[in-house]
Parts: structure tokens; C-alpha cells; sequence
């Protein structure tokens, strides 16, 4: 027959076996409701930007835009969706915040190793938010940030111009100014010799002059770093300040080439306008006259 010794000790093992069993059962519940609090807390997302979150003093659902920064109380029109149909996932957040409201517990019962597992985290992601570290390394925050990506932008542009634009601009002035060179003399010839009116005359050698001058133009060409007097409207947009301030990299327009003949505009040139030259303001505009 068991002692009363032995009746005793059982008796406590039994219960710090119980209390054992309900601090694992407590850790388990807690861990598993705050992994459901955070996946409520997730904003319904509804394309374009849009997503749904809840107000914390009132309840209610709003609309926020990540890209533009707008925030509204109406349901947003998403290219052509009807209010009605962004409803169903408005009340799908509405269900959550009852969900979360109704599942309300004693938070004095929490464990003290989950409180400092928080304090821990929540003391990181300040130390993170404190040093102005993103997560994403392409995100702009700052005048400073904007002011590097137009930097970049600016050198790389130049680099594109010097050691490829260049050439092949030049390429192209000497062929397609040769060709309107030799075809405008040939035809001022022809027309010197039927005796043409005036008119056809001069509209000839106005077709000889242009030739000459994107042929000269194409020559100057190869000298390294010629082309960039038809990009200064772009290198002093950028000292000044203007494309960080306007945040516009195509805020400014295409100047022209200097050659022996007169200027040269740097528009008559399929490589430039082509190329980074096609960023230039008077670059669109002209393009969308034609």
C-alpha cells in the first residue's frame, strides 16, 4: 500500500505536468493569433494601385492608392469595374475587423517570452525606420534620391552620345548629305541648261545647300565630343537644376550643329532623333505634327 509520502509527490508531478501542458497549449493559441491578427491586418489589395485598409478610430473601410498617394472613402473606378463590383472584397474587410474585434483576450495572460520576442522586433524596425534604410533600393524618398537618378540618367545619356550617336550620326551626314549634294547639282545643271524659271532654280540650290551642310556636319562629327553642342540645352537643364526640380528628364530641347555653312539642325539626323535625342521636347513635338 502506497505511502502518504508517495501519494503527496504524486500529486504534485500531476500538476506541474498540467501546467506545463496549458503554458504549451497558451504559447500555441497566442502564436497562432497573432500570425491570423497579422494576415487580417493585410490590406485588400484591388489592382491599379488601390487597396482597402480600415480606419483604427472608426471601422470603416477606406481607399488608399499607393502610387498617387489618394485617399478617398468612395469606392475607386477602376478602368471600367463598377463601384458594385469592388463591394464583395469591401465586405470581405469587413468580416476580418468583426473576426479580429470578436476574438478580444486578456492581454495580461500573454507570456513574458513573446512580450520580449515583440520588444525586440518592434526595437529593430525602429532602428531600421531610424536610419532611413529601404528594403527596396530602386524606391525614391528623397530630393536627394531624385537628384542622383537624374545624375545617372544625364552621364549615361552622355556616354550614348559620345560613343555611339556620335558615329553614327557622322556616318550618316557624309552619305545622305553626299547623296542631296550630288542630286542637287545634277539637277541645278539640268536646269540651268532648259532654262528653267527662277523658282526651280533656287529651290535646287537650296536642296545643294543642305546637302553641303549635313555633309560638313557629318565630318565635324567624328570629332569626339562635337555632337554635345547640340545636346547643351540638356547639360545645362541639368546644372541648373531644372530636370530634378521638374523631375522630367525630357525637359528640355535639341539644339543645333555648328558647321563652316551655317547651323545645322540636328533634327534632320535619324540617329539622333532616334536615339537620346528623341527625349528632346521639340523632338516630339515635331513628331507629333507629322
Amino acid at each position: 500500500m502506497a505511502s502518504l509520502d508517495d501519494i503527496v509527490i504524486s500529486t504534485k508531478t500531476n500538476q506541474d505536468d498540467l501546467s506545463c501542458s496549458n503554458d504549451e497549449s497558451s504559447d500555441e493559441y497566442s502564436s497562432s493569433s497573432d500570425e491570423e491578427s497579422d494576415n487580417q491586418d493585410e490590406p485588400l489589395v484591388l489592382g491599379q494601385g488601390w487597396a482597402v485598409y480600415t480606419d483604427e478610430n472608426s471601422g470603416h473601410p477606406y481607399y488608399y492608392n499607393n502610387n498617387t498617394g489618394i485617399s478617398q472613402w468612395e469606392p475607386p473606378n477602376l478602368g471600367g469595374r463598377s463601384a458594385a463590383a469592388v463591394q464583395p472584397l469591401v465586405h470581405l474587410l469587413q468580416q476580418r475587423v468583426t473576426k479580429t474585434q470578436t476574438r478580444s483576450f486578456d492581454a495580461s495572460s500573454s507570456d513574458e517570452d513573446s512580450e520580449d520576442l515583440s520588444g525586440d522586433e518592434s526595437e529593430e524596425s525602429n532602428d531600421d525606420t531610424s536610419d532611413g534604410e529601404v528594403d527596396d533600393p530602386d524606391f525614391i524618398s528623397s530630393q536627394s534620391d531624385v537628384e542622383s537618378a537624374v545624375r545617372f540618367y544625364v552621364l549615361s545619356s552622355l556616354f550614348h552620345v559620345i560613343f555611339i550617336e556620335a558615329p553614327l550620326a557622322s556616318l550618316e551626314g557624309i552619305f545622305r548629305g553626299g547623296f542631296y549634294t550630288f542630286v542637287g547639282m545634277v539637277s541645278l545643271f539640268l536646269a540651268t541648261i532648259k532654262r528653267q524659271n527662277d523658282s526651280s532654280i533656287l529651290r535646287t540650290k537650296a536642296i545643294v545647300h543642305s546637302g553641303l551642310q549635313m555633309l560638313t556636319a557629318g565630318f565635324l562629327l567624328l570629332i569626339p565630343g562635337f555632337l554635345l553642342f547640340a545636346y547643351k540645352d540638356m547639360i545645362d537643364a541639368w546644372k541648373q537644376g531644372r530636370l530634378a526640380k521638374s523631375a522630367k528628364v525630357d525637359d528640355w530641347a535639341m539644339g543645333s550643329i555648328p558647321s563652316p555653312l551655317g547651323q545645322v539642325d540636328a533634327r534632320q539626323f535619324m540617329s539622333i532623333t532616334r536615339g537620346q535625342g528623341a527625349y528632346a521636347t521639340n523632338v516630339r513635338n515635331l513628331r507629333s505634327t507629322l
